[in-house]
């Protein structure tokens, strides 16, 4: 009986874990599991029909009361972070304006992406598919959000 008692206890101590401390698919939940089928099984196997009928209704009342203790939003609250982030990135763009006819110089190799100097800023930059090579002059020839599409100035 005390076995019984102990494998259904450790198959929901183990459920516990995996619902809140190890979320997913894990052992803790697959050997819950394991423990749960045995305690009931071995009820009734060694004690008989009756104390097996009633294991099975505990276990499985103690399981869905285990579920919905565990879904309530109250219980996930305390494990939830509490701040927010209201932070944004400022790019290269936001501070300097840098329009379409632009030029400036190659700092590095762009293939297709590197740097480049504008208006005295590096700044990185795309080339518009061929490859430019270092200190080779460049135009810009779109500007998007936080990108700036070049080609080679004499081309």
């Amino acid at each position: 009986m005390t076995l019984v008692a102990g494998l259904i206890l450790i198959g929901l101590l183990l459920f516990f874990v995996e619902f809140l401390l190890i979320p997913g698919f894990t052992v803790a939940g697959v050997l819950g599991a394991i423990s749960l089928v045995s305690g009931i099984y071995l009820a009734y196997t060694t004690i008989g029909t009756t104390a097996g009928n009633i294991t099975l209704f505990v276990s499985f009342a103690l399981s869905l009361a285990l579920a919905v203790v565990s879904l309530r939003a109250k219980t996930w609250h305390r494990f939830t972070q509490k701040s927010r982030v209201d932070s944004s990135v400022e790019t290269e763009l936001d501070r300097v304006e840098i329009l379409m006819g632009d030029e400036g110089v190659a700092k590095s190799r762009l293939a297709p992406i590197g740097l480049v100097s504008i208006k005295g800023i590096d700044i990185e930059a795309k080339s518009t598919g061929a490859y430019i090579d270092s200190r080779t002059e460049v135009v810009v020839v779109k500007v998007e959000k936080a990108r700036i599409i070049v080609k080679p100035k004499n081309s």
